[in-house]
């Protein structure tokens, strides 16, 4: 704008650009209202130009917002003309309709998506996938082409990240990485903040995928942030001032997450402590369990040990038993050997009485009176012995 006052008009026929001054009773267009903001204004010209602004403000949304009815024509908006935004239902539908990008299509919006450097808008590209729910065509589309970004972008394609299955390990990776040396144009490396923009995005957008092809919980996701992000963020700032400065800087939107986070932590602080009940409890009734079972051990032990003695003594009772079956024995053999060898000798003799009365008789004439007398000394002689072993037994 070459003349103070002049603003160009664009014709939307035809697209020519031509200068014009504007009015002073007419409405301030939007440039106007530019310079109106950075010029000083009464508390009153102010609060006009708010009024106005308020009121032209729905009707520039509606003539400015395009129509998106395909997936490049989405990912264009996003990495092209730098305006990523959810797509609205009516815009699923006809997105659901179309295949996915060309290979030629795809090439060329995943250069363009090298300049998004910080990952800004591949972050907001990969949170209206998160928001698509009845489409699961477009929603894995969308976080298919992303890990393509993560691909080709300069700094997360030297990281390899999508072959690593340690996500801890993935997130200290991106959170290490030395931004200092990451260019955000071909002349000037990055800032302080846009590092900082940078690390803090690449874990987001990680996160996101994970969530997206693994179904990482979200209590997980939170965890792994307030783990290798923003606890460690906390520390290097941790003093009371800071600290209540953070805290009284909160605004609406980011009071939602901060109740969220802590509604997270508040769910696992409770898991932990009835995790930890559990564990007194469960520990509490192994010990009583293990007491038990300790003075039942103990009981068998003296049970056992007053079985080994009583055993100790069973044993040399058998012992001695033994020793005298054994002496028992050798006497009963040789009482049975005597008594084996007398009528032995008690039977021959009388068996030799009676053959010998036996011839007598057979003589002629037969002598019996020697027979008789044989006879008679046998029968004696078998009855002293009857006797014998009658008095014996007894």
């Amino acid at each position: 704008m070459s003349e103070s006052g002049a603003i160009p008009i664009t014709s939307k026929k035809t697209g020519k650009t031509t200068t014009g001054t504007t009015p002073q009773s007419s409405k301030p267009t939007q440039t106007s209202k530019l310079n109106t903001k950075i010029k000083p204004h009464s508390q009153v010209e102010h609060k006009k130009d708010i009024e106005t602004s308020e009121q032209q403000l729905p009707e520039k949304k509606k003539n400015s917002v395009k129509k998106i009815e395909s997936f490049e024509e989405f990912f264009s908006n996003a990495y092209i003309d730098r305006k990523p935004r959810n797509l609205k239902t009516t815009e699923l539908k006809e997105i659901s309709k179309n295949k996915k990008p060309s290979d030629e299509s795809r090439k060329t919006l995943l250069e363009s998506a090298k300049s998004d450097k910080l990952l800004g808008i591949t972050l907001k590209i990969l949170l209206s996938a998160v928001d698509i729910e009845s489409f699961p065509h477009i929603k894995n589309t969308i976080r298919d082409f992303v890990r393509d970004v993560f691909n080709v972008h300069p700094l997360l394609m030297t990281l390899n990240l999508q072959n690593s299955q340690d996500i801890t390990l993935s997130i200290k990776t991106i959170t290490n990485k030395d931004y200092s040396i990451y260019l955000s144009t071909e002349d000037e490396k990055l800032n302080n903040k846009e590092q900082s923009s940078l690390k803090f995005n690449a874990v987001y957008c990680f996160l996101l995928l994970k969530y997206l092809t693994q179904r990482l919980p979200v209590d997980k996701v939170s965890e792994y942030l307030v783990e290798n992000l923003w606890y460690p963020a906390l520390l290097d700032k941790k003093n009371d001032h800071k600290t209540l400065l953070s805290f009284t800087s909160v605004k609406d939107k980011d009071a939602i997450t901060i109740g969220l986070v802590g509604d997270s932590f508040k769910k696992q602080l409770t898991y932990e402590r009835q995790a930890t009940t559990h564990a007194e409890k469960s520990l509490e009734l192994e010990q009583t369990h293990t007491k038990e079972q300790q003075n039942y051990i103990k009981k068998l032990q003296e049970e056992l040990t007053k079985s080994n003695s009583q055993f100790e003594k069973l044993s040399n009772e058998l012992e001695v038993e033994r020793e005298k079956h054994k002496n028992t024995r050798m006497q009963m053999q040789d009482n049975f050997e005597t008594l084996r060898a007398r009528l032995l000798r008690r039977l021959k003799s009388d068996v030799s009485l009676l053959d010998d009365g036996l011839h007598a008789l057979r003589r002629d004439p037969p002598k019996v009176h020697i027979m008789d007398d044989h006879a008679e000394r046998a029968i004696d002689a078998l009855k002293m012995e009857i006797k014998e072993l009658g008095s014996e037994n007894q």
